[in-house]
């Protein structure tokens, strides 16, 4: 049967196939139609039809194997409910902060165009339901499983839960995790930097374990021009203006102060931006300055910040897509996000 052809063509074959799919028409594992199939039936070319086995594949919906060609049925598991909690806390939806905000909206994008619902919880519903067999899919945000590490082993070894985590520092035995490289993004925001001609860059974090993968690609950068390591260039801070200021206020004060200023996240480097504004240091000019996150305010500051796009909503949509492949314990799959350099005119 020909489609009328439209600037979304390969949209409407992928549509019409998928329905093939998850009507029963095929079977798991069943060999799928060719790129040479597809053209034929459809009288679309061959190009076409490699766009569409690639958008079914990355619904999970097919199989692609290397090498040999060809594809195979792969029936994703129909999520009805997904069950999402953030940080091992009972958070309400109108107090997600930046971050978590950005993940949810990719899980809420995701889940519409799967079809699914999604609801967040709170711990106490997840130990009751863990314990009781029940079948859920569960989607965990960060800090899992440092937050009830008896929660943690009992969903990793749960044949009932079907769980990802996003936005975790490390992967997970038992769970599928949707994370990032903070090592590389903390030596892509410091090489930059090195690259616009700064040698003497000071670090601003609030330490701890989120941190320390930021600060290691910050000291991996500097030691591969050979500029070592300088203490005092290293600030540890709460999250709040003030203690960002005074942190400002004895980097300025040292005899050989910073060019150049690498903020763990965004919030921290407008918390810097104002602090020289009202110090009368002009940015980039006096002193550059690099967020982390790309959060929608980075891009309203003055000047417009500089930072490292971590794709929040983009891991929100993988974690929801990985749950529909419902992989046992002993297949779960991690994947790191690359970050990418939003380059605008802090520095």
């Amino acid at each position: 049967m020909a489609v009328k052809k439209t600037n979304y063509l390969w949209q409407k074959i992928t549509d019409e196939l998928a329905e093939q799919i998850k009507s029963n028409a095929c079977a798991v594992g069943d060999k799928f139609h060719s790129v040479d199939e597809i053209s034929s039936r459809f009288d679309v070319s061959n190009i076409t039809s490699r766009r569409v086995l690639a958008e079914l594949a990355r619904r999970n919906l097919i199989q692609k194997f290397r090498g040999r060609g060809g594809c195979i049925v792969n029936k994703p598991h129909q999520l009805k409910t997904i069950n999402v909690m953030f940080n091992g806390k009972d958070i309400s939806l109108n107090n997600l902060g930046y971050l978590f905000a950005g993940l949810y909206k990719g899980i809420v994008e995701e889940s519409i165009r799967l079809g699914c619902e999604n609801k967040v919880v709170t711990l106490k519903f997840l130990e009751q339901a863990a314990r009781s067999g029940e079948r859920l899919d569960v989607l965990l945000v960060q800090d899992f499983p440092d937050f009830n590490k008896e929660l943690a082993d009992l969903i990793s070894s749960s044949a009932n839960i079907n769980c990802c985590c996003c936005h975790c520092l490390d992967s997970i035995r038992g769970v599928s995790t949707v994370r990032n490289n903070f090592v590389h993004g903390g030596y892509m925001a410091t090489s930059h930097l090195i690259e616009r001609g700064h040698r003497r860059i000071a670090m601003i974090t609030s330490g701890g374990k989120w941190g320390a993968g930021r600060f290691e690609g910050y000291f991996m950068a500097l030691k591969d021009i050979g500029v070592c390591f300088e203490p005092e260039l290293l600030k540890n801070c709460r999250k709040s203006y003030d203690s960002t200021a005074r942190a400002m206020a004895e980097l300025m004060a040292l005899k050989n102060p910073p060019t150049a200023i690498f903020a763990m996240s965004d919030m921290f480097a407008s918390f810097i931006l104002e602090y020289c504004a009202h110090n009368k240091i002009r940015v980039p000019r006096d002193l550059a300055v690099i967020g982390f996150d790309n959060t929608i305010d980075s891009e309203i500051t003055n000047p417009p910040l500089t930072t490292v796009d971590t794709h929040w909503a983009e891991q929100g949509r993988l974690a929801v897509r990985l749950l529909t492949e419902d992989l046992p314990k002993d297949r779960v799959k991690d994947i790191v996000v690359k970050a990418d350099l939003i380059v605008r005119k802090s520095t």
